[in-house]
């Protein structure tokens, strides 16, 4: 008499498609925290920029030694820009450029000619307008949008959904 030991083909198929029900779930409940802290990630590095970039102003910081100089944030839908200067200037080369991911975007720019530019010494954002600024960051693939208010002073004052 032979001893058979293992296990049927039906047994293997009910344990197969129990795994394969639980990896689609868990796949399903874990992407939506890891695309909110992506978007938090990216907001939070967004707002030490900006608090570095007033820091710069505010400090008087010239990375030429020639008298204080004016900092700006340059806004664009995918990427944002720290600069030197009066006004942004793409070709200048001490441009500091961060690109989001591919699924954030900035939907909505509402900050004047999608800059906030620091007065030098005093850090206030020049031609601040109390009704141009804020903007908007959207997560394209879950739907979560972010949005960012300033005041005079180029502080976030407000993060809302």
């Amino acid at each position: 008499m032979r001893n058979k030991s293992g296990y049927t083909l039906i047994e293997v198929i009910i344990v197969t498609g129990l795994f394969a029900s639980l990896l689609l779930l868990s796949n399903f409940n874990l992407a939506r925290p890891v695309r909110t802290a992506t978007i938090s990630t990216v907001l939070d590095v967004f707002i030490s920029d900006v608090a570095l970039t007033r820091t710069r102003a505010f400090s008087g910081d010239t990375q030429t030694g020639t008298g204080a100089a004016v900092h700006g944030v340059y806004i664009e839908p995918n990427r944002y820009t720290l600069f030197r200067g009066s006004s942004y200037d793409a070709g200048n080369s001490t441009n500091f450029t961060v690109n989001l991911p591919s699924n954030l975007t900035f939907s909505q720019i509402d900050v004047p000619s999608s800059e906030v530019i620091f007065a030098p010494l005093s850090a206030e954002v020049v031609g601040y307008d109390q009704n141009m600024r804020t903007l908007t960051l959207t997560d394209s693939v879950v739907g979560l949008t972010r949005t960012l208010r300033f005041n005079q002073y180029g502080v976030v004052e407000a993060v809302t959904q």
